[in-house]
């Protein structure tokens, strides 16, 4: 008796189970699931917009980073300049120079965060550009192919090849936009 007391909620559970998936979609009032799949991973590394966008941001990280080491070597050099005063000014002419120099870094640092912002901004609005175009795209396959699903290939555990619309998306994609203007 125990053990059917153990047994009985997956029991009850595999019965549920059974009884829902085995009412027909058509009874749902839907048309049956003709699926088209679209493997993200694929589009991200393949397609020309995106490949742009990582080249541009790439090299726009680049110049910030040079950017940055100039400004630390600068602060160094000028860090060390003050230190060296310490002992030729008055407390309060190395207090107003230490709290000058401290503005200055905060304001450098702050100028450093506003342009890493930026460049996120810029990247992620380029990206979303793209996502409109693939989501158009997709679309577009879908309906030629007879499709009435398009699902992203990141979530699928297993499909046949009949269902992946990734490479006609491609193609597609990089006729339609090779580049995808960046601000500067």
């Amino acid at each position: 008796m125990k053990i059917f007391m153990k047994a009985l909620p997956v029991l009850v559970a595999t019965f549920l189970f059974a009884t829902v998936a085995n009412v027909p979609v058509q009874a749902q009032g839907l048309p049956p699931a003709l699926v088209g799949i679209v493997d993200m991973s694929v589009i991200v590394a393949k397609a020309k917009a995106y490949q742009h966008i990582r080249t541009e941001m790439d090299q726009r990280a680049k110049v910030l980073q040079a950017d940055v080491d100039k400004m630390e070597k600068e602060f160094t050099k000028q860090r060390e300049d003050l230190a060296r005063q310490k002992t030729l000014l008055s407390p309060e002419a190395f207090q107003q120079r230490q709290q000058e120099f401290q503005n200055k870094f905060m304001s450098q640092a702050q100028s450093v965060d506003d342009r890493r912002t930026k460049l996120r901004e810029t990247s992620d609005k380029a990206s979303q550009e793209i996502q409109i175009k693939l989501s158009e795209i997709a679309g577009v396959v879908a309906q030629e192919r007879g499709l009435n699903l398009v699902i992203t290939g990141n979530t699928v555990l297993y499909a046949i090849r009949g269902y992946d619309i990734s490479e006609e998306v491609l193609k597609r994609l990089d006729a339609q936009l090779p580049k995808v203007a960046l601000p500067k």
